[in-house]
Order: structure tokens, then C-alpha cells, then sequence
């Protein structure tokens, strides 16, 4: 049996609603599903029991976060691709600003040209300036989506790809919860620990 191809055409306004409707439920799952999971497992009967599977299932979720919160970027990433390749500014801040209204966790977003300048923010002083002269341009020469905990935010960077190339880089800061935060930075020293084990074997061997 043949497949085909899916015939989809990028520059279409409906096709572009519809990924930026598929972002947003994505960004508010990430934010929300790991309390619906806590709330099932607190009913638990044995106390010691309920606390060890609450600790497994929250690394697991932290993880599951960044892995949902990737997805969510690359979808994003391809809604606002044909507008950037048209150099229509204006409507990538028209998805920017949809984004941030319809959740508050997303405290930054910026488009950044191949260039370096920061064509499209949120925040409008930054709009022509520099990426370098505000964040460190080293992570503009990634080409995978890479998401770091910096502190209390998730900085999020994901390049923009035309058929053959680069042409910009989304940059984006989400501030989850506190709790949230908690369970990042468990898993984040968890796997330093997992990482280390590993470097002292090799060493030993």
C-alpha cells in the first residue's frame, strides 16, 4: 500500500489558528495534569506507600513536563514558520500575544532573526536590539529544542527552520508553579547524581 504525503499548506490563516489552539491546550496540560495525578495517588491508604508513589510519580511527571513542554514549542514553532519566512512581524505578535493572554505562566516570548535581532517580543524595548545584549547568544547556535532551568523559570529555545535552513530561533520563559519547581529541581539533581555515578565508572574502568 501506497502513503502519501499530506498535502498541508503552511501559509493558510486556519491551519495556523489551529496549531495556536493545540499550543495553548498543551501549555495549560503541562501546567495542570501533574495536580490531577498527586490528587488520585493522596488516597492511598498506606502512608509510607502513598509518599513513595507520589515522589515517583512527581519525577516522573517533571520529566514528562519538559518532554510536553518541547512538543507544545515545536508545534508553536511551526505555526508562526510561514510567517516569519514572509517577514510578517506583525502577525507572529499577534500569536505572541494570544499565547501569554491565554496563560500567564509564559512570561516572554521573542522571535530572533538569523541575524541575531530580536524582530518580535513581547516585550516591546527589546524589538530591534541585539538577542546578545540581553541573553547570551550562545543559545542561538542550537538546532534542537533545548529547555534549561534557570532559577525559578524554564528558559525554552527552539530554532525556526525553513526547508533548507535557519531561519530564526523562538525563545521563550515559562514560570511554573512553586511545587513545580520543587519537583524540578529533585529530578535535575536526581540525574546530575545518575550522571556523576556514570562518569566515576568509566573513570574506574
Amino acid at each position: 500500500m501506497e502513503f502519501k504525503k499530506p498535502n498541508i499548506n503552511w501559509s493558510k490563516p486556519e491551519f495556523n489558528k489551529a496549531l495556536l489552539i493545540k499550543v495553548i491546550i498543551g501549555i495549560l496540560i503541562v501546567g495542570n495534569v501533574w495536580f490531577i495525578v498527586k490528587n488520585r495517588i493522596s488516597n492511598n491508604r498506606h502512608a509510607q506507600e502513598k509518599q513513595e508513589l507520589v515522589t515517583a510519580y512527581e519525577l516522573k511527571l517533571a520529566e514528562n513536563t519538559k518532554k510536553q513542554l518541547e512538543l507544545v514549542t515545536k508545534t508553536f514553532v511551526w505555526s508562526i514558520r510561514s510567517e516569519m519566512i514572509r517577514d510578517n512581524y506583525d502577525q507572529v505578535g499577534l500569536y505572541f500575544n494570544q499565547l501569554v493572554k491565554e496563560d500567564d505562566r509564559v512570561t516572554e516570548i521573542i522571535a530572533i532573526d538569523k541575524k541575531g535581532t530580536m524582530v518580535v517580543s513581547t516585550n516591546k524595548r527589546y524589538e530591534g536590539k541585539a538577542f546578545k545584549s540581553i541573553y547570551d547568544e550562545a543559545i542561538l547556535e542550537s538546532n534542537d529544542v533545548i529547555i534549561t532551568h534557570d532559577g525559578d523559570v524554564f528558559r525554552i529555545v527552539a530554532p525556526i527552520l525553513a526547508l533548507n535552513s535557519k531561519i530564526g530561533t523562538l525563545f521563550m520563559l515559562y514560570k511554573p508553579d512553586e511545587e513545580m519547581l520543587k519537583i524540578a529541581d529533585e529530578l535535575e539533581t536526581q540525574q546530575e547524581a545518575v550522571s556523576e555515578g556514570n562518569s566515576d565508572s568509566t573513570t574506574s574502568e
